[in-house]
């Protein structure tokens, strides 16, 4: 195992230099977490902290913006001062087609740049899903590395779908576990859900829901999601299920419920069979919260099992046995 330092006064002693620009690649790269050469895989760079954080967004048909921001490309610093728009071609009729906007590090010696780039996919019959174009990210730094900020969905008309690709520096993601407290039966309360050694059992063909209220965590920075965990009770062995009915998650301020906010989003009930033949527990729902949660903030979310929903197929009783957070930390 070869064993070096750096950096060092001189040229000829010890550890010395010279130093090459990938030297300090190496370095970049291991004090800031980002991916690259050195790690051999990934696409963690862009700088959290740094404002708009290379945003892409989209307000208008063929077309997308990349907000200005910074990453670091295989432990190159990259620097974007200004948004820059991209026009995204419609795709053929009856097509659809998944581009990528990237961050391109170009090794050549003649070029030594790195800037943004749209890679163009293959188009697919409509609906997709299609397949984005391969990023490259040569461990041997003879090409490129790409470092990916958008997937692009475009349809024949032009119509833009995002799906915001960005992986950050400076961020840890962490996770909380929250324990279901409330139960309640919104038409009828006597017939509210039972806590079980199961957890809250959830009855079928009754409507019942249960909920969990916290606070945002003290080192609580961004993208906070709430997933529900389920356990079928009845069937046999190695089949579970998704509760995907409605869900309902709101913020509120802190001893103010009064400004609760929100959102009911239907959710489809699927039979699925895991590898194992023994139960388990898989996560049901799943809420995104919406911006603007601050830590000591008052958040919650519901879940309901409603009796008439045609969706729900199970025809046995099921246990909501937590909530479990998981958020972006300092």
């Amino acid at each position: 195992m070869t064993q070096t330092s750096r950096p060092w006064a001189g040229r000829t002693i010890g550890d010395a230099g010279p130093y090459t620009h990938e030297n300090w690649w190496d370095v970049w790269q291991a004090m800031q977490g980002g991916s690259g050469a050195l790690a051999g895989v990934g696409n963690i760079g862009v700088f959290y902290s740094i404002p708009n954080r290379l945003a892409p967004t989209s307000v208008a048909n063929n077309s997308v913006t990349i907000a200005s921001g910074a990453a670091l490309v295989d432990g190159l610093f990259y620097d974007n001062t200004a948004p820059v728009t991209f026009s995204i071609p419609s795709a053929t009729a009856g097509n659809e087609r998944d581009d990528r906007i990237v961050i391109r590090k170009i090794f050549s010696g003649v070029v030594q740049t790195a800037r943004l780039l749209l890679l163009t996919g293959s188009e697919v019959a409509s609906p997709g899903p299609g397949t984005p174009p391969a990023l490259t990210q040569d461990v041997a730094r003879a090409t490129y590395w790409d470092l990916p900020l958008a997937r692009i969905n475009v349809t024949d008309g032009g119509v833009i779908t995002i799906t915001d690709e960005r992986e950050y520096i400076g961020l840890v993601q962490k996770s909380v576990q929250v324990d279901v407290h409330g139960l309640y039966n919104y038409i009828t309360p006597a017939n509210s859900p039972e806590m079980t050694l199961g957890g809250v059992r959830l009855l079928d063909g009754v409507n019942q829901g249960v909920s969990g209220e916290w606070l945002v965590p003290d080192d609580y920075i961004s993208d906070l999601v709430c997933d529900v965990f389920v356990l079928n009770g009845g069937n046999a062995p190695g089949d579970m299920w998704y509760i995907q009915q409605q869900y309902s998650y709101g913020i509120m301020a802190v001893d103010n419920w009064s400004t609760h906010v929100a959102t009911i989003a239907a959710r489809q009930v699927s039979a699925i069979t895991p590898p194992s033949a023994t139960y388990g527990i898989i996560p049901a729902c799943r809420a995104t919260f919406p911006v603007g949660l601050v830590p000591g903030m008052w958040a919650g979310m519901t879940l309901e099992r409603k009796a008439a929903d045609i969706l729900d197929t199970s025809t046995t009783d099921l246990y909501i046995t937590w909530f479990m957070l998981t958020y972006n930390s300092g």
